[in-house]
């Protein structure tokens, strides 16, 4: 093939365009999948996923590795789907190479989701508790994506969700139960990202002070549990953000891209 090439002369220029082409398709095939073996082979590092010192990027604690990532703003009823219907959703993610997904544990009492959205035992007395067995229905497919790299975009309530009523900054003992029971029952994965609220400022408390109280009390008590992980406060674009600067101590501030208007 060196000797065809080199002669120049025997090809028409078509023939050299062709073979230009065929070149060029094929490097680009052998770069797609240099890129495709990189990524996969650096999806799991070492240690927990956390913030870098400077504040911009993800990183795992233990080797130091940035983490770079892409991945789905939902389903955001993920965690109340059928059991088939959840594995299905795993199997593509893992197939398709996706590295973060979008979940919320509850989605009730004033969120978006049905009146069974919720993983507490009763669910007209949450300060009973939460049920175990829903947690372990998590965790089989919670676990999976965290062990195939995905990072589980976990948040405690659904935008405007108030299970234990009122937006009070001084967190009653239930909701710091409820809060230590979620953060114990899956701290130990290594990719994982927490936030306590989705779409801050969002039907959720009288006034906006209230409300970035409210979150970064959620915040500080998920980081009392787990001081690892990254800690987020998630917001719509169409938001403005900086109301977010007073929960920096507490919190990273995540922002979900979207076209909606509030």
């Amino acid at each position: 093939m060196s000797t065809e090439l080199a002669d120049s002369s025997r090809h028409s220029p078509r023939r050299l365009r062709r073979l230009a082409g065929l070149a060029a398709a094929v490097l680009a095939v052998a770069l797609g999948w240099f890129v495709s073996q990189s990524l996969s082979s650096t999806a799991v590092g070492v240690g927990p996923l956390t913030v870098d010192d400077s504040g911009h990027w993800f990183e795992y604690a233990d080797s130091g590795e940035a983490y770079f990532m892409a991945g789905s703003g939902g389903p955001e009823g993920f965690l109340y789907y059928s059991d088939a219907r959840k594995q299905s959703i795993v199997d593509q993610l893992i197939t398709h190479d996706v590295r973060a997904v979008y979940v919320q544990a509850v989605r009730t009492f004033g969120g978006d989701g049905g009146t069974s959205e919720h993983p507490f035992l009763d669910r007209s007395n949450p300060s009973a508790g939460v049920d175990p067995a829903v947690l372990d229905d998590w965790d089989r497919y919670l676990s999976q994506l965290d062990d195939a790299g995905i990072v589980v975009w976990f948040h405690l309530y659904d935008d405007g969700a108030r299970p234990f009523g009122a937006c009070n900054p001084d967190l009653p003992g239930a909701e710091r139960a409820f809060v230590q029971t979620m953060v114990e029952r899956f701290r130990e994965y290594q990719h994982l990202v927490w936030l306590p609220t989705e779409e801050h400022h969002v039907k959720v408390c009288a006034d906006a002070a209230t409300d970035t109280a409210k979150a970064a009390a959620l915040a500080a008590e998920i980081r009392r549990h787990d001081g690892v992980h990254p800690v987020g406060v998630h917001q719509n674009v169409a938001l403005r953000g900086k109301d977010a600067k007073s929960q920096a101590t507490a919190a990273r501030k995540t922002v979900k891209k979207s076209s909606r208007r509030r």
